[in-house]
């Protein structure tokens, strides 16, 4: 997790920002199964939080095989995995984190990072890019977006007019303006 923050929703309610940024991040679209007592011990140690109540994820409590599960172990669903669970274990005693209640997952990755964004292997038998097949499988959808959407309500405060144009000549140099 690169960042965390915390926020009001218009709600008024207390709501944490988890934000995770892939910039250059590819991984292989074909599985490598590697025997060993590490991927077991992923298996073990994080199989009994899709079985809890209010698990985050939307297969919760179904009937799905070990083959799934393994899937989940691979990346980048393994890292979007842990984030959730992070984000779900944060928010379920809100004395403890400043009254936070709920959060939302965000994954900065720029548009132009095809590999990332569209090249995944294929999970829970969905293929596709990487935001429908891992929001299928959770109960609040996480928000891909690209650097400069994510960075664009900032385009209306002067302030940081300097700040956006650094990051727009640093980070996503291919012609896309910052408007």
């Amino acid at each position: 997790m690169d960042a965390v923050m915390k926020g009001r929703d218009t709600q008024g309610n207390i709501r944490l920002f988890l934000i995770e940024w892939k910039y250059t991040e590819s991984y292989p679209s074909k599985r490598e199964k590697k025997p060993g007592s590490r991927r077991d011990n992923r298996l073990w140690r994080y199989r009994s939080f899709f079985t809890r109540d209010g698990s985050p994820f939307t297969f919760c409590n179904s009937d799905v095989g070990s083959t799934f599960f393994e899937e989940l172990l691979t990346e980048p669903y393994y890292q979007l995995m842990r984030q959730t669970l992070l984000g779900w274990k944060m928010t379920q005693d809100p004395s403890r984190n400043g009254q936070a209640t709920s959060f939302t997952h965000i994954v900065v990755i720029p548009h132009g990072n095809t590999a990332l964004r569209s090249g995944c292997a294929v999970i829970a038998g969905r293929q596709g890019d990487l935001a429908g097949a891992w929001n299928a499988l959770v109960r609040e959808p996480v928000l891909f977006l690209a650097p400069e959407e994510l960075l664009q309500p900032l385009t209306a405060q002067p302030d940081y007019a300097r700040l956006l144009d650094y990051l727009c000549r640093r980070y996503w140099q291919d012609g896309r303006s910052r408007s």
